[in-house]
């Protein structure tokens, strides 16, 4: 029978000499690793990690820079054409992914499936977006709480007609039903981080959120 190793204790995880917990702070996606594994969350804060993105977070940072120029468009009132921002956008990224060194083909992969999705979610949510009084936009985040530095970068928030305010989430998962998203967003980790976050910059506690998937619903 062999015996399984046991965890270090957490006052023996070394803390990376790089890192500084009052200098750089903490974000939501360090709190989960660190929920999930102390070990790999202490390579990552090292410099460890994957040669290139997973392929899902690759095409979900696209997506949400296409909002980001969608909403800031819109909220500037400057005309906010779907085919335009998607060009400009595309041309942008196509650049920045030469410099970093990416694979062509999945980059045009992901233009080529974002091409179809982004004009599809500006049609759906326009007008409703019209009726929103935006707060922040793909807004980051930076502020001391229980005396500790939290930062990271929500999506949006905005008030609805009755004055309340709400935390604006954009999944961009490719298949998933209404079942899916209720388990899964019902106690979501990054949901309550940014909520946190939301309610501390307004002094205010935010109604909920309003999830928005841009992946075809079953």
């Amino acid at each position: 029978m062999t015996r399984k190793p046991k965890a270090k204790p957490l006052a023996e995880t070394e803390i990376p000499t790089a890192y500084s917990l009052e200098k750089h702070g903490v974000t939501q996606s360090i709190l989960s690793l660190f929920g999930d594994c102390r070990f790999a969350a202490e390579l990552m804060l090292q410099g460890w990690g994957s040669p290139s993105p997973r392929r899902a977070l690759q095409f979900g940072s696209l997506f949400h820079a296409l909002l980001e120029n969608w909403y800031a468009a819109s909220i500037a009132r400057r005309g906010s054409d779907p085919g335009e921002i998607f060009r400009a956008t595309a041309k942008a990224w196509e650049k920045k992914a030469a410099i970093a060194g990416d694979d062509p083909q999945e980059i045009q992969t992901d233009l080529g499936m974002a091409s179809v999705m982004f004009p599809g979610y500006c049609k759906r949510w326009e007008k409703e977006d019209a009726k929103k009084k935006w707060i922040a936009v793909e807004s980051l985040f930076d502020y001391q709480k229980f005396s500790y530095r939290l930062r990271g970068k929500m999506d949006g928030a905005f008030k609805a007609k009755d004055g309340s305010v709400w935390l604006l989430e954009t999944k961009t998962t490719s298949v998933i039903s209404d079942e899916q998203l209720q388990l899964q967003l019902a106690f979501n980790f990054q949901n309550l981080f940014y909520l946190l976050a939301l309610a501390h910059r307004l002094s205010v506690d935010p109604a909920g959120v309003l999830t928005i998937s841009s992946a075809s619903r079953k």
